[in-house]
């Protein structure tokens, strides 16, 4: 994570926190939709940060044989937990109450700006990671490895769109 993207997160989710407090004094509605919002982006945080956990130990698994490479499938029952919320919340049927939303936006925002903090280490030491295995192995061989990774997203991906365009074929 560069740092301007870091500092830019920062703001935008201290400003986030700020609007909740103030939704809370003069528009709950607005509170509603923020929480509801904050909801979703903890889902897609979660999933970024197990992806970014992912990819290091598969590069430190070849590195060091201590290191075994993370299964990440729970984590997508985490981010659809939160998917959920979210939308049951979004569409009435569960509506928690303004004091409930102002602590959910709060709680929230301020993990968001715990995961942007530890999302920016990641980072650093992702790149220092990267930095040893293209010291041991070269700089072709990580671009191998990167290569191989993005082409099992991309088909991972190409899969999870037949699936959910099937699923939106039978209703």
């Amino acid at each position: 994570m560069k740092y301007f993207n870091y500092y830019v997160n920062e703001v935008i989710w201290s400003i986030y926190i700020l609007i909740s407090i103030i939704a809370y004094i003069k528009k709950p509605f607005v509170l509603l939709y923020l929480s509801t919002s904050a909801i979703y982006f903890i889902a897609i945080q979660i999933l970024i940060k197990a992806k970014k956990k992912e990819s290091y130990m598969k590069i430190r698994s070849i590195l060091d044989n201590k290191y075994k490479v993370v299964k990440i499938w729970p984590i997508y029952i985490i981010v659809f937990i939160f998917t959920i919320l979210g939308f049951v919340q979004n569409i009435g049927v569960i509506q928690f109450s303004k004091i409930n939303n102002l602590i959910l936006a709060l709680l929230m925002g301020g993990y968001n700006l715990y995961l942007n903090e530890k999302a920016h280490k990641a980072s650093l030491n992702f790149q220092k990671t990267k930095q040893d295995y293209i010291n041991k192995y070269g700089q072709d061989q990580f671009d191998k490895f990167e290569k191989e990774s993005e082409d099992f997203f991309q088909k991972s991906q190409k899969k999870f769109d037949d699936i959910i365009n099937n699923g939106n074929d039978h209703k």
